[in-house]
């Protein structure tokens, strides 16, 4: 078995949930292709920000869904910044970063992340304009305070 930590973050309240299950559902068709070379599976734990953002919702809802872990850093946590960015980072463990762009507050994460040498994703949200209804809200792990 294949473990990986898959952070999500960035984007902005009108980040479509398409958007966040697409860029979901690539990665992990990648690492399960990677997967079936080594005769093996994958299993990912999906890190985001808190179901009260609608990236770490969506994020949250993936994992639920394709019974994935998943665990949640949120803002009750600890507020933005740097240093939450920096704890993030050092307690997720993320093997690879999803950011989304529209949240400025989250180029610490990126920065970061690259300079650890950690895989990183910029992803735009142009195109996923779906109509559908967004999935729903599921419970995930949290991040005790």
């Amino acid at each position: 078995m294949i473990f990986k930590r898959v952070l999500v973050c960035g984007g902005s309240r009108t980040t479509p949930w398409a958007a966040v299950l697409d860029a979901l559902d690539t990665l992990a068709a990648k690492l399960r292709q990677e997967a079936a070379l080594l005769d093996s599976e994958v299993h990912l734990t999906i890190i985001h920000e808190g179901r009260t953002s609608s990236v770490g919702s969506y994020a949250d809802g993936w994992a639920v869904s394709n019974k994935m872990s998943s665990e949640e850093f949120s803002f009750e946590w600890m507020p933005a910044g740097l240093e939450r960015s920096e704890n993030i980072i050092e307690l997720g463990r993320p093997d690879v970063v999803l950011a989304f762009v529209g949240n400025p507050s989250n180029l610490d994460l990126v920065i970061l992340a690259q300079r650890a040498g950690i895989e990183v994703h910029l992803l735009a949200t142009a195109g996923h304009d779906r109509q559908q209804a967004a999935p729903e809200q599921h419970n995930s792990s949290r991040i005790p305070t």
